[in-house]
């Protein structure tokens, strides 16, 4: 039986965050400044470099207060969804409009749902 695995620190992936939003920055930067790589091609892939690199620049600005958000009761599918929309609303506005209206009211039909789920089975008789 191995051992598990220790989890990363908190200073480090908050330091490899950084690092990541830094590049992604200076790599858009890179190709929005540079002639070599002329076309709109380039600028596509430089303009959304950027806009990612500024997602995870606030994100790592927000991370000391995401910890305290209670990471451990979110599901990996709801938290799969969020980034997927937050990509989409980065890369595509128009479509991660559509897809961040489709996940709010997916959570408050599932959020609804469950709440009457709680009701009815707190009046229900238990043995």
């Amino acid at each position: 039986m191995t051992p598990a695995k220790e989890p990363i620190s908190e200073k480090l992936s908050r330091w490899l965050l950084g690092t990541l939003a830094a590049s992604a920055m200076l790599g858009g930067i890179v190709l929005l400044s540079t002639d070599s790589l002329a076309g709109p091609s380039s600028a596509f892939f430089g303009g959304t470099l950027f806009k990612v690199g500024l997602v995870l620049g606030m994100t790592w600005l927000a991370m000391p207060q995401l910890k305290r958000f209670g990471w451990h009761r979110v599901q990996g599918a709801v938290l799969g969804a969020v980034l997927v929309v937050g990509l989409l609303l980065a890369i595509r506005p128009k479509i991660g409009a559509l897809a961040l209206s489709l996940l709010v009211t997916g959570s408050a039909i599932f959020s609804a749902l469950g709440w009457i789920r709680g009701l009815l089975s707190s009046n229900s008789p238990r043995p």
